[in-house]
């Protein structure tokens, strides 16, 4: 499966920011290889309830190709296309740091 994305720009930010709300949104830095000095930025958006929710039905269970397009597709909004689509470290590092945007709230009980 091949992706289509918009390169990173500070333009592609803002518009998202407008479109999202900068508290839903982050900017992954990738390091393609462990040689890299200088990141590749994409940016993406934290996962939707209706996505966790498509994450976890039976469509999806058990099929890594199928839930893990499903993460780029949503939650990828710019970056380096032909790095996503052609470099397996990369796309994987995407797709964990997506995954874990899905436990990344934090919480409290308190007392009534």
């Amino acid at each position: 499966m091949k992706f289509n994305i918009p390169a990173f720009s500070s333009e592609q930010v803002e518009a998202a920011k407008a479109q999202y709300g900068a508290k839903c949104l982050k900017i992954l830095e990738v390091f393609p290889d462990e040689d890299s000095e200088k990141p590749v930025e994409f940016l993406i958006k934290k996962p939707s309830p209706s996505l966790v929710y498509l994450l976890s039905s039976k469509e999806m269970e058990n099929n890594i190709e199928k839930s893990s397009a499903a993460m780029i597709s949503n939650c990828v909004l710019a970056g380096d296309e032909d790095l996503l689509n052609n470099d397996a470290s990369v796309f994987t590092e995407i797709v964990e740091k997506i995954g874990s945007l899905t436990k990344s709230a934090r919480s409290s009980l308190k007392k009534v």
